[in-house]
């Protein structure tokens, strides 16, 4: 009988893979695929699915086993095991049943024994199912099935044993059988239960990584939709109707804001204080994205508080200093350009915190840099240095243009890492001196994108032009 281990070796793998194989096909049904056997939601239909199922390959697993003196070296034990560790008591016993009372037909050597192991190994791997969900501890693991499966063939080969000692006056014999087909039996039926097993564990890790994921992508178009929703609030913050009520010939005015996110921590804003002024405004607050806006809301809300009160922009710049540093626990801080234009006169007052200073461009087409008072950056400074701002005045003439903007224009960077830089956009700007502001902000705009190219928008972008007409 030795000469035939290796043969039984074979003709068992044989047997288990076409066993696996089924179990794969299995796994690609509905029965997974849709999930009720991974969330182990079970009913009489699928019950009785799995049982007839791990029933016939039980069956099959001693048809096409190995006969060796009268005896029958199988792998009908995966089945019902593998049915009872994923799918509980009642299938594992089910199965193990059909497979028990076909080979109780069959007849031939140790046909009761085998019949009864056959069935109590469905329902072991079914109570340990259970004790495995009762602790929460999901389906068997490879090392935990394939231990499992080893022990109902020690239990079983065992038995086979002591019944044929109890029941044949020829112990010798089936204790050579036992010997012969014991390693084979162990390993197949092990090795398969584990391999099985295996998938179960791929297939749940599976499920759990498309769950994962389908989540994260609920999760991430609920944040696009609110951050588009955040987009638009923040965008109607700011004017895109770029006339006063009322209207007024005395200015024209352009602006544009372009977030390096969704939403960004750039502003501007204008507005009439009087009958004979304009006040406006270009703000950028430190960082970018959710928390830059919502620090940008609350500035901008207390400016436009603030610009209608306040008779001087320094002062205007003091209270605010004090208003947003007050809770700003978060240390964030905004750099604010802004003015009040005398447009009966020409006369704009303006004061700056830490903002990047204006370009002018004159009616004649000169192009200068518009000096500013010094200013701190506003909401992280208590010091007496930094809460004291204070005013210019100079006198714009006729066509002259104000061009306000944030520091993502100057230090947009291309693929090269190359700035955009002051001196690019005063080279820019001179050459705009017959156009309208909307020309001009607009060109500004295509400019920085061109040379940016295909390199990523690191910061927000905002540009303001602001032309005085004659009185």
């Amino acid at each position: 009988m030795d000469n035939n281990i290796w043969q039984m070796l074979i003709a068992l793998s044989n047997s288990a893979t076409s066993v696996l194989v089924a179990g794969y096909l299995l796994t690609r049904t509905p029965f997974f695929l849709q999930k009720p056997l991974l969330e182990k939601t079970y009913n009489f239909k699928l019950n009785l699915s799995l049982i007839v199922f791990f029933g016939f390959f039980s069956i099959y697993g001693t048809l096409s086993g190995f006969r060796i003196d009268n005896a029958i070296a199988n792998t009908r034990y995966i089945a019902p095991v593998v049915a009872g560790l994923i799918a509980g008591p009642v299938v594992g016993f089910g199965a193990g049943l059909i497979g028990g009372l076909h080979r109780l037909l069959d007849g031939n050597f140790a046909s009761i024994p085998s019949a009864i192991s056959t069935t109590v190994a469905g329902l072991a791997a079914g109570l340990y199912f259970k004790y495995k969900i009762k602790n929460r501890d999901g389906f068997a693991g490879v090392v935990e099935a394939s231990v499992f499966a080893l022990i109902i063939q020690l239990y079983h080969l065992g038995q086979a044993l002591v019944f044929e000692n109890f029941t044949s006056s020829d112990f010798a014999r089936g204790f050579a059988i036992v010997k012969a087909v014991f390693v084979p039996m162990v390993l197949a039926n092990s090795i398969g239960t584990g391999i099985f097993a295996y998938m179960i564990s791929n297939l749940y890790n599976e499920k759990k990584t498309l769950d994962e994921r389908d989540n994260f992508l609920k999760i991430n178009t609920r944040i696009e939709s609110e951050l588009k929703i955040a987009t638009d609030i923040q965008m109607s913050m700011v004017p895109t109707v770029f006339v006063t009520v009322p209207h007024k010939d005395e200015f024209k005015l352009f602006a544009t804001m372009q977030p390096a996110k969704e939403v960004g921590g750039d502003f501007y804003d204008f507005f009439l204080v009087d009958d004979e002024k304009l006040f406006f405004v270009v703000g950028d607050v430190s960082d970018k994205g959710v928390p830059a806006a919502l620090f940008m809301a609350v500035t901008k809300s207390f400016i436009k508080a603030l610009g209608k009160t306040a008779h001087q922009p320094h002062q205007l710049l003091n209270l605010l200093n004090h208003y947003i540093s007050e809770e700003n626990k978060t240390l964030m801080f905004v750099t604010i350009f802004c003015g009040y234009l005398n447009y009966k006169t020409g006369e704009l007052e303006y004061t700056n915190a830490g903002h990047n200073p204006p370009i002018i461009l004159r009616a004649d087409g000169n192009v200068e840099m518009l000096e500013l008072p010094p200013g701190c950056v506003l909401g992280v400074s208590f010091g007496e240095e930094c809460n004291f701002f204070s005013s210019k005045k100079i006198k714009l003439n006729p066509d002259d243009i104000i061009i306000a903007y944030t520091d993502g224009i100057t230090e947009a960077r291309n693929i090269q890492k190359d700035l955009f830089s002051e001196s690019r956009l005063f080279e820019i700007i001179k050459s705009l001196k017959t156009k309208e502001p909307e020309e001009i902000v607009n060109n500004i705009e295509n400019a920085v994108k061109n040379f940016v190219g295909t390199a990523p928008q690191a910061d927000d972008l905002t540009v303001m032009a602001l032309r005085y007409n004659k009185a």
